[in-house]
This record gives structure tokens, sequence and C-alpha cells, in this order.
């Protein structure tokens, strides 16, 4: 890995975190729906030698959010924070401190070395916006498949190159103007003087903020190494790789039959192989910063979605899904694009009582027994959540 990325780190640690700061949510890393789309609902976070693994784990976030969860619901469990950095690793230990996680080791290193590290294998392994900062992204890839364990799953996101172009016009014009060799305390003031002059009639000035953090400026337009990638390439990536997908998530946005009205373009787009179908919605949106994903060993063909069908299992909701839970909805709750719905009070009356720990088949009892409703309105009212939410990753399934 190259010294010029490591140099970066150590005087700007990314995200830069108050070391007594709290954790804060990571999307992938909510344990339900780690199991959701790795593990068939199963809670695998129980098993007694669970081992989870942050690859490139910065200043934190994912380690604490993981810490938090698991030193609860399974204190034996085991988690390696790895970063190239010293200082990132410091303050991730400081905040583990704060905190008082004990479950949780800080190695500093290379996820290159992982092959040859002593680590051992891992139930999951978290992998946020380190590959694309690497000379060749796919011995990286291949790095995290040799400690994944069999059944084992990764969470993974990359930068989406259609919705990075804008970064990449600010990053030239950096460029035309500094050097690489020149000191990054010198060259952050000019990208500021530069984000400053872009005139308003130019896109870039609606997009990004002036007066950012300096590691955030630097880690977004003065990175030594950085790419980005397309749908087609994520799959060539996880090909040479040995992986295949779970699923991109949130996963309505990149299903291009809720962008599209129906009629002929609809059923042509329809019929297109998965990935193409993907690549189609990628494309038409336009906008995709990043993308974020689920993996596995291609060999491991066990992860199948929960089926949402099925009674005895339970509903878990996840990041703005829990806003559901308050008890009035007089106008009921509007979703934003790409799938411009809404949930109805009918609706709610359900997704009101869904409280992590009650079953689908219990729920339906309460609802019977509260607002006599019947299985046939629950389970087309409960699908249609579901859909709606699912898309999003905002409910998932667990075993109970």
């Amino acid at each position: 890995m190259s010294a010029d990325l490591q140099k970066q780190y150590e005087a700007y640690p990314y995200p830069y975190r108050d070391p007594k700061s709290a954790p804060i949510i990571t999307f992938m890393n909510d344990l339900a729906l780690i199991g959701h789309y790795g593990f068939s609902g199963q809670a695998w976070w129980r098993e007694k030698d669970c081992r989870v693994l942050v690859a490139g784990g910065g200043t934190g976030d994912a380690t604490l959010h993981l810490a938090m969860q698991l030193s609860t619901a399974n204190p034996d469990a085991q988690i390696i924070h790895l970063d190239l950095s010293e200082v990132s690793n410091n303050i991730t230990q400081q905040r583990l401190d704060h905190q008082g996680y004990k479950n949780v080791k800080v190695v500093q290193g290379s996820l290159l070395d992982l092959p040859k590290g002593g680590h051992g294998t891992f139930d999951y392994i978290n992998c946020s916006g380190v590959l694309h900062h690497l000379k060749d992204p796919n011995d990286g890839a291949k790095a995290l498949r040799s400690v994944l364990k069999d059944h084992g799953v990764m969470s993974v996101m990359l930068y989406g190159e259609l919705g990075r172009r804008i970064v990449y016009d600010i990053q030239n014009l950096a460029s035309m103007v500094t050097e690489e060799t020149e000191a990054l305390d010198r060259r952050i003031p000019i990208v500021n003087e530069i984000l400053a002059a872009v005139p308003e009639q130019n896109p870039l000035r609606n997009v990004f903020p002036l007066n950012m953090p300096d590691a955030e400026l630097v880690d977004r337009y003065l990175h030594p190494q950085d790419r980005a990638y397309t749908v087609p390439q994520i799959f060539e990536m996880l090909e040479a790789s040995s992986l295949r997908l779970l699923s991109f998530l949130p996963m309505a946005h990149y299903d291009p039959l809720l962008l599209i009205p129906e009629g002929p373009l609809q059923d042509r787009v329809r019929n297109l192989p998965e990935e193409q179908r993907l690549a189609f919605a990628e494309i038409l949106s336009g906008t995709m910063v990043r993308h974020m994903f689920f993996a596995t060993k291609k060999e491991n063909q066990k992860p199948q979605m929960p089926d949402p069908a099925d009674l005895s299992l339970i509903p878990v909701l996840i990041g703005p899904g829990r806003r559901l839970r308050q008890q009035e909805f007089p106008g009921g709750v509007a979703f934003a694009q790409p799938i411009m719905e809404r949930l109805e009070v009918e609706h709610l009356k359900i997704a009101s009582l869904i409280d992590d720990q009650t079953s689908l088949e219990d729920i339906f009892k309460a609802c019977s027994e509260r607002h006599n409703m019947s299985a046939e309105d629950f389970n087309e009212l409960w699908l249609e959540i579901y859909r709606v939410l699912g898309s999003r990753g905002n409910v998932v399934l667990k075993e109970g």
C-alpha cells in the first residue's frame, strides 16, 4: 500500500472523531440486517465462536457500532479492528475505552497482509470505503475472501463512478494548480479557493458545501489513490475474487422498474438479465455516489432471503423505519423517491406493533383482537409494508 496513503491518514484521520464521541449507527452493520441478507434471517451473532473483522476501520464508526450491539447480544464475540493509520487506531481505542467496550482488538496493518497475518477467519467482514483506495482493489477483495469463513458474509462500500463525476472535476482542477508532492496543508487552502470560485451557473456550486473539515476535504479532493465503480465493474471484481453478490442496498435504488412507468419500456427492462437490469437503473439514476452491497464466497449457496410470508419470523425496523413505532398516524407516512408511495393508516396499525421481538404471528393476533383484522387483510397489508420498506433495507426479518 502506498506510503502517501498512510501519510495522509496519519495527518488527517478520516472521518475525524472526538475520542469521547458516542457510537454512530452505520447502516450496513446492523446485526439483523446482516442476518437477513447474509444468513437467511438466522441470528448469526449468537454463535459461540462469532468473529468479526472491520477492515480499514478508520476512526472506528463501524467498529463501535458492532461493539455496542455485540457487547449485549454476544459478549464472547470477538471484533478485530484493522487499519493502516496509527493515529486512527489510537482514536478508535480511545473511543472504545470511553464506552467501556472490551470485545475489540485494535490492530495496525494493511488488509493486503490478511492472508499471512494470523488473525484467523471471520463470520462477518465490513470493508467500507477502502478497496477503491488500493492500487489493485481486486487484490484487496481476494485478501478479504481469504479470511472469510465458508459461510461468512462481507459488506462492502465502493465509490459510484456516475455519481462522483463532479468530485473528479474538482480533483482535476486541483491537480492543475497543485502538485502531489506539495504538502497537504498548502494544498487545502487552494482547494477551498477553487470551491469558492465556482460560479453560480456551474452545477458544482450547489452540490458540495464550502468550508468542510480539512480531513473530509483531503479525503474527497486530494486523495493520492482513488477510483470509482459502475455496477458491471463491481460484478467483474466479484468474479475475479471468487465472490458472488447477495444484494445491493438499498435495493430500491437498483430496481429500474420503480423508476419507469408501466408500458413497453418497463416490459423490456423486466426481461433483462439481473446484471443488465441493475446497470440500467444505475445509468438511469445517474446519481449514485456510492455502492453498498453484501457478498459471500462464490461456492456458498446457502444464504436465501427470508420468506416474508412466514409468520414465525420476527420483523425488525432499521434506521428511518423505526419512526413507524409512533402511535398516531393521522395521514399515513409518505416515502420519497425512487418509490413515491405511502403507507396508510391501515398499514401502520401493523407497523406500530413491530418491536424487533414479536413474531408476525403474534402481531397478527394483536391486530385481529384490536382492529378485527382478517388473516387475508393482514397478509396483504404486511406484504405491502415489506415491499415498500424492505426495498430500502428499513425492515428485515429474523428467526425467533
